[in-house]
Formats: C-alpha cells, structure tokens, sequence
C-alpha cells in the first residue's frame, strides 16, 4: 500500500511539473490539451520542437499528428527540418525539395541552400540562397541565428555550413559576427637571441565570445572540453605565461587561440638559440694529458702557487669541425684549447666567455649568429678577443671560406674585418687545420693586420702536427732553466707549431699562462734563499750538500717553502734528504 502511495505521489509530482523545452512550447503543449484536435497548434509544436533542436520530442510529436491525420501537405517541410537537425542531410533534402514543390516558401529554401553547402554542392548552395536574398533583407542575421542555434547544439556539420555560406555570401557580417581572437605577445619582445635552454614567454588573449582552447607550442594552456557554453558572448581578456623548451639554432614557437565558434588565430614568435654547451659525447685524449698534467704538478705544489688568475676583458671563441674523418682531430684540438684558455692553472677567461663550437654546430647558421649577436655584439672598446678557428680552408684574394658540417662555405675574412673596427685591445687569431693555400692566407692576413688599426696577431698553425704536445709539456713539465716568463703570447705558441706570427706591430699580449714555468721560477726563487739560509745552519758541510742536492728538484717545492717560512727545521729537512738519497741508491 505504501509503494502504491509512493508511485502514485511521484505520478502527480510530475504532472505538476512537467518536461520544460521553452515557455513557447509549454504554452502550446496546454493549449493542445484543451484542444487535441487543433492541426495548427500541433504544427505551431512541432516546429518550436524543430527550432530549438529537440528532434526527438518533434518525431514524436510528427507520429502523433499523422496517426490523426493533422499534418496534411506539410508533412514533407516538417521531416525535412527534423532530419536536417539530426544532421541525415539527404533525406532532409529530398522531403524539402518535395515540400518546396507543394508550397514554395523562403524558409524551406534558406534551408535546402545550407544543406547543398553541408554535402559539398556549394556553387548550387549558394545559387538557392541568392533567388532569396533580394526578399530577406534580414538573411544575413537569419543565418547568424541558425549557425548559433546548430553549433551550440553539436551539430557542427550544418554548422559549418551556413559559416561558409555566410562567409561567401556577406563577409562583412562574417567578419562582425566572428571576430577573430586578438593575440598580443608580451615577452620576448623582438627578435631574441639567447643561450638559455628556456625562455619565459608571456602573452595576452582577448575576445568577445567564449574561448575553446588555448596552445603554446605543443602545449595546452587552457581547453575548454566538453563543458557547455552558457552564452555567445563573452569579455576574455586573460595573460598566460608558460616556460618553453629551446633546442639548438632557432625555434619557431606558434601560439593557437580558438573560439568555440572554431575560429582560430595563430601567432607565433621566433627564438634563436646559441649553444656553447659542452656534449658528453665530446672527449679529447689532448684535454686528458693537460688535466692530468696539472694534476701532477698539484701533487707537489700547492694551488695558490699555479692559480693563474683570469684577465678582465678576455673573451675567446673557438670554432673547430666540418665535415669528413679529420673533424674528430680538429674537435680535439678545439676541446683542448677550450680548457687551456679557461682552467683556474692557466686560462684568461672566464668559463661564460669563452664559448665553444664543435663538430655538427659548425654550420654557417650558428656561426652568423654567433658572430652577430655574441662576437660582434659583445665586443667593447676594452675587450680583447681571441680566436682559434680550425677546419678545412679554401682561400681566395678576397675570400677566407671554412667548410661547415655539411660541407658549405662560410666566409669569415667580413667578420674579422667588421672585429677589428671594435676590438679595440686587440685581436689574437689562430688559424688551425687544412689549408689549401697557406702562403696566400699568411699574406692576406698580414695585409689585413697592417690596414687595422687595432693591434692583431696571427699565426697559421698546422706545419707540426705534433704542436697541441709540444704546448702541453710546456704547461705542465717545468723547465731545467727557470728563466722563461710564465706568460705565453701568441708568439710564443707560434714558436711551437714552427709557425709564422703575422701581425701589425705583433703585440705581446698573454694568451696563457704556463703553470709549469710559474712553478720552476718560484721554485729557483725559494731555493735561492733556501740556499742564504742553510749557510748559517750549524749542520755538517756533508748534511748541507745532501739537502741542496734533494732540494734543487722542483718536486721537493713544498719541502723548500716550509723551511724557508720557519715551519721545518734543519733537521727534518736533513732526515728527509737522507731517506730520500737512501732510497734512491
């Protein structure tokens, strides 16, 4: 009894609050109640079933006027408008055309042109719709209205439709009604070139109507999804920031904005990305002998005796590679020269200034923009800059050219030329690799050295393939005769490799420092006033013969320094040489 209660209390509630479509068809729905047999009323239903797109409530509403035969001759207008927002266009068409037949009229017209368009026939679409547009001065918004009604329902293939009859028929109402979404980028502002392996980019995004989706790159900002749209028109002005990934060389970065009308804006920005980083594939057996090299000596002699100290105003690029089997031996000596100019025991330069280009990254475009917007950009009036370009050579009177990864020319002979009108301390040049005309490269650099009117110096490198050794020992073996200065300059290098210096003036600027010349001149320093005062020591002659012969080797510079500075007695240092000359018997 109860549930009988229940289902019959759920029955009333019901009836009382009927299915609401529209207030127009809840008035139409009473008014069929009271007159069930009106054909009127029952056709004025079934098209606000129709025009609100509830296809379902209009066939059934369809099957019940048949079965009492209310519908008469519009019958075909009604299925065809039905089928038309189920989106089944050649049925629709077919019962329009019939219906057109028995009663011409605009309405069924407007809607066989849309449906010409949906099915590809757009030339006979648009043919239909003109014979009517002379007699509906309100087509235009007519159409705005039905692409409204069909695309916020989800049937978006009419609905694209009537845009693009819309767009042919009257563009300037299509341009009105749908704006495009305004896109302003914010940050990066102009062209940017960088070296960081992101970038912060910041943009804005303005429209009227309500936004679907919203996409950096190959990022999703914002996507509306399924959710529905409540109105057609909406103030978005919203920012978006997002980090985006760089890779090498430049990246064109596209921003996509679409409305839930489809319409969409794309703007995009580009990004140059210049990358010095140093690839873990990148090993050289030259770098190795140098860093084990300073290792030994550190195992004698403290740091603060090898620390070079870096030079303000010192920037480097070293540039070595192209194409064919001699790359790996121009890359190593690159990577070589690239921890020589930096390490802490005998660089100049900061590690930041001193950038690096190997192998595949030699290509004409890296080497423009590194020319143009680091060498040429970051040069100053106090800068010194140095260059080590290494590959393979074809010159010409006018014409330097080094052949990139894939083999094409790049001419530097305009980009020294434009450096040395800014590089004003001076210019270092080492010329390395293969060179097809080696006298003709030295003459032209000595002409192009003796018209600057900043001090440059070159050397053409190569003659001695033994050189990167040859200058390694020097950094880390020292010398017997501890009378060479510990700077190097180019010239010095130059006499290494068995080359010719070329130059305006060839200024003596350091170029590197060679710990191992620092150690042997400090270590004949220590040794001469260890020599003053072991003199005044009351030691045996034999005792003081024994510790200057295990004290001239530089090895011992530690020994010396702390007997020198009072932290070792004449003693110990007596024991230690005779344990060292007993073990050395």
């Amino acid at each position: 009894m109860l549930a009988v209660l229940t289902l019959c209390a759920s029955v009333a509630a019901s009836q009382e609050n009927p299915l609401s479509i529209t207030s127009e068809a809840d008035t139409l729905m009473a008014r069929l109640i009271r007159s069930p047999q009106s054909a009127s009323l029952d056709r004025q239903l079934i098209n606000e079933y129709i025009r609100t797109l509830n296809p379902e409530l209009a066939l059934v509403e369809v099957s019940y006027a048949e079965k009492l035969n209310l519908l008469g001759g519009s019958a075909f207008e009604l299925k065809g408008k039905i089928q038309a927002s189920l989106e089944h266009i050649q049925p629709a068409l077919e019962n329009l055309k019939r219906a057109y037949l028995q009663s011409p009229n605009d309405d069924v017209l407007l809607i066989i042109g849309i449906l010409e368009y949906a099915r590809g026939n757009e030339s006979v679409g648009r043919n239909v719709v003109r014979r009517i547009m002379g007699r509906s001065p309100g087509l235009s918004v007519d159409l705005l209205n039905q692409y409204e009604k069909y695309y916020l329902n989800g049937r978006e293939i009419v609905a694209r439709a009537i845009s693009s009859l819309l767009h042919d028929l009257d563009p300037a109402s299509f341009t009105t009604f749908f704006p495009a979404p305004s896109v302003t980028i914010l940050s990066p502002s102009g062209k940017l070139v960088t070296e960081a392996p992101q970038v912060s980019v910041i943009f804005e995004v303005r429209h009227v109507r309500p936004l679907q989706d919203v996409l950096l790159k190959n990022q999703s900002l914002f996507d509306r999804g399924s959710e529905p749209v409540r109105s057609v028109s909406e103030d978005v002005s919203t920012s978006y920031t997002q980090m985006v990934d760089l890779t090498e060389g430049r990246n064109l970065i596209p921003i996509t904005v679409t409305d839930v009308f489809g319409i969409t804006t794309v703007d995009s920005l580009s990004i140059d990305r210049i990358s010095f980083e140093r690839r873990a594939s990148w090993q050289s057996p030259l770098q190795d002998s140098l860093e084990a090299g300073f290792r030994a000596l550190r195992g004698y002699v403290p740091d603060r005796a090898l620390t070079a100290g870096k030079k303000v105003g010192y920037r480097a690029l070293i540039l070595a590679g192209g194409p064919g089997t001699q790359a790996t031996g121009y890359t190593d000596k690159g990577l070589f020269l690239h921890r020589l100019f930096t390490d802490p025991y005998s660089g100049f330069a900061a590690e930041d200034e001193a950038k690096l280009l190997l192998g595949d990254r030699v290509t004409a475009a890296n080497f423009s923009l590194v020319a143009d917007e680091w060498l040429l950009k970051g040069t100053t009036f106090q800068s010194t800059t140095v260059l080590y370009l290494c590959g393979n050579w074809s010159v010409k009177p006018d014409r330097w050219e080094l052949s990139g990864a894939s083999g094409e020319p790049m001419d530097v002979k305009p980009v020294l030329e434009r450096l040395s009108r800014v590089a004003s301390a001076g210019i270092l040049l080492l010329w390395d690799g293969s060179i097809d005309d080696r006298q003709e490269l030295e003459n032209g650099l000595a002409r192009w050295a003796d018209a600057s009117t900043v001090p440059i110096t070159a050397a053409v490198l190569g003659e001695r393939s033994q050189w990167p050794e040859q200058l390694i020992d020097t950094m880390t073996v020292p010398p017997a005769e501890p009378t060479a200065e510990a700077d190097l300059s180019l010239s010095a290098i130059a006499v290494l490799s068995g080359s010719r210096v070329v130059g305006r003036g060839q200024p003596v600027i350091p170029l590197v420092q060679s710990p191992a010349r620092k150690v042997a001149a400090e270590h004949a320093r220590l040794f001469a006033q260890l020599g003053k005062k072991i003199a005044s020591e009351r030691v045996s002659a034999q005792a003081k013969a024994a510790i200057l012969e295990f004290c001239s080797d530089w090895r011992r510079y530690s020994e010396v320094e702390r007997y020198v500075e009072g932290q070792l007695s004449i003693e110990d240092l007596a024991a230690r040489a005779d344990e060292f000359r007993s073990r050395n018997r």
